[in-house]
């Protein structure tokens, strides 16, 4: 159940509005209208991958409307972890190492200052290197490598949106060393980003 503890965690900051924790943008970023994003989960603890939708409404009034809805399938141990989405504070890899996202924070407060092509040391010696423009879902992002030097063999890549707010990192990759090749455990993206204006506004 260690991936489904990494999923759980990622939708846990998300209903939780702790946008520090897990995207870019807080709900405030994002413009009059509606916003949808769609997301592909991908475990190996599943035989299919994870959906995510996530809608933000933003009306006149300064008032928002979320509405997020999860589709899995799966055998019964599998999906029943989904009962348990509202607890848990941390992601965790099929080999059980703990991915912090205080690493994760300092990326996402200034992701607008990162450049193609730079390397970053980041607080306790991580750093986040192989930073390259890409399109993903409609929505151009630099993307890099988070690399831990405590755990050589784990390494999460990680994407910030530029052009359109996003909720939540528009790719989230976990790959871990085995037998010497790198093999992908978990993989969170962006598949869909729709933006639709209030009526008689273009």
């Amino acid at each position: 159940m260690k991936k489904m503890t990494m999923m759980i965690a990622l939708f846990v900051g998300l209903a939780a509005a702790s946008v520090t924790s897990v995207g870019q943008q807080s709900i405030e970023d994002f413009p009059l209208g509606t916003t949808t994003m769609v997301y592909e989960i991908v475990s190996d603890e599943y035989t299919e991958p994870v959906t995510l939708a996530l809608t933000i409404e933003v009306q006149e009034d300064a008032i928002y409307r979320m509405d997020m809805s999860i589709g899995a399938q799966g055998t019964a141990d599998q999906l029943q972890g989904f009962g348990f989405m509202f607890l848990g504070a941390g992601v965790s890899t099929g080999g059980g190492e703990d991915i912090s996202y205080s690493a994760l924070e300092a990326l996402f407060a200034r992701s607008e200052l990162l450049e193609e092509g730079e390397d970053y040391i980041l607080p306790r010696g991580g750093s986040f290197t192989e930073i390259v423009a890409i399109e993903i879902a409609s929505v151009w992002c630099l993307e890099g490598v988070l690399v831990n030097p405590e755990n050589p063999d784990v390494r999460t890549t990680v994407a910030f949106a530029l052009t359109y707010p996003v909720y939540s990192s528009p790719r989230l990759t976990v790959q871990e060393r085995v037998n010497g090749e790198w093999v992908t455990t978990f993989s969170m993206e962006l598949t869909e980003y729709v933006f639709t204006a209030p009526e008689g506004q273009q």
